[in-house]
């Protein structure tokens, strides 16, 4: 037995953990510094030049910090065609909101980007000055909110908006406030969308702070074309036409984690072995069973329709599940070995791990 495995897994998992209380140490330190300098240097603001200024040096702070953590090795940010928002103005950017560091990930961007944020957060110490002296815009004051940002849009600023109210907790968005709509119309400024791919639990609505998440943390952003609001007849559609078609991209974007991949290891026409590698971080793993992730039943049906229907080449119509039994949990990131067996009219399929028995089914298709 060769103890080198063992040991530097170990290894790993203790850097990690270090770089994730390392991430919310240099979080919450930073946020508290870059308030008590805006606690004692509001006094001194004059104009709207002075939150432009802080909203620049937030962008540096921000970059360094995220420099930091890519360094670790166990975050990785992607960001695709969002370079158009250093460029364009006036227009207002929907997101979902799937962890605490989507504002930093994306205030990092430009400093031509101002939030929109829920009146929860406005009194916190930890960060009320700051969002006050950036210019950042609180929900708090009603039609007075409306105005404050149809102002911002019309002189030429970027408001991001995560309409889900808090962070997702209903796979793949929760259910949009209209608020954003509204501002849209007034300014009659475009709205962009702009989608959060999480690959990780880290510090997600389900996710215990304190509790290590899996990783290496994944973010991927990217951004949409516009949407032009006077397209639409009223506040209401609109704000269904963006929450749909937010929805159906965030759907698409994970479609593809039911496609496991597949290494082929020997078969003839009527068996066939399989070594099918399970993503470490799912989507759909990410709320099933927090903390202790694991592969969900529907999970599991789907990915198995899907490795039969491309192995056997059959119609998807034509097939229906016969009999299924589930024997063990299948963790993410495991490795297994998908074995399938035809006979006429049916295909029988199992699943293991190690040797041991996960699940087994039973695929009825007609010819």
């Amino acid at each position: 037995m060769n103890p080198e495995p063992a040991s530097s897994a170990s290894g790993s998992r203790i850097f990690g953990l270090v770089c994730y209380y390392f991430l919310l140490f240099g979080f919450f330190l930073g946020i508290w510094l870059f308030n008590l300098f805006c606690l004692l240097a509001r006094p001194f603001q004059r104009s709207e030049r002075d939150a432009a200024r802080i909203r620049v040096y937030i962008q540096r702070w921000l970059r360094a910090y995220l420099a930091l953590l890519k360094a670790t090795g166990r975050f990785e940010v992607r960001y695709e065609n969002c370079e158009p928002l250093s460029r364009i103005r006036g227009e207002v950017i929907v997101a979902n909101h799937p962890s605490v560091l989507d504002a930093p990930l994306l205030l990092c961007l430009s400093p031509n980007l101002i939030c929109l944020y829920k009146t929860s957060l406005h009194g916190r110490l930890l960060s009320s000055h700051t969002a006050r002296m950036a210019g950042y815009l609180s929900n708090d004051e009603g039609l007075l909110s409306i105005r404050k940002a149809v102002r911002q849009l019309r002189m030429g600023t970027n408001i991001v908006v995560f309409p889900e109210g808090t962070r997702t907790e209903t796979w793949p968005l929760n259910p949009l406030h209209k608020g954003y709509a509204l501002i849209a119309r007034e300014a009659n400024a475009p709205v962009r969308l702009l989608t959060i791919e999480h690959r990780t639990d880290l510090l997600s609505k389900a996710h215990a702070f304190l509790h290590p998440p899996r990783l290496p943390a994944r973010f991927t952003l990217r951004l949409g074309p516009g949407i032009d609001p006077a397209a639409f007849p009223h506040v209401n559609a609109l704000n269904r036409h963006v929450e749909h078609t937010l929805a159906e991209t965030l759907r698409n974007t994970y479609r593809n984690d039911f496609a496991f991949p597949m290494e082929f290891l020997a078969g003839d026409a009527v068996s066939s072995r399989y070594a099918v590698t399970i993503p470490e971080s799912p989507a759909f793993c990410r709320d099933h069973f927090p903390g202790n992730p694991v592969l969900p039943a529907y999970a599991v049906l789907i990915f198995c329709r899907y490795a039969v229907l491309q192995t056997r080449s059959l119609r998807p119509v034509s097939w229906r599940w016969e009999q299924v039994k589930f024997v063990r949990p299948i963790l993410p990131g495991g490795r297994l070995v998908l074995k399938t067996k035809a006979a006429p009219g049916d295909v029988k399929l199992t699943l293991e791990e190690n040797g041991k028995r996960c699940f087994s089914g039973r695929f009825r298709h007609d010819p």
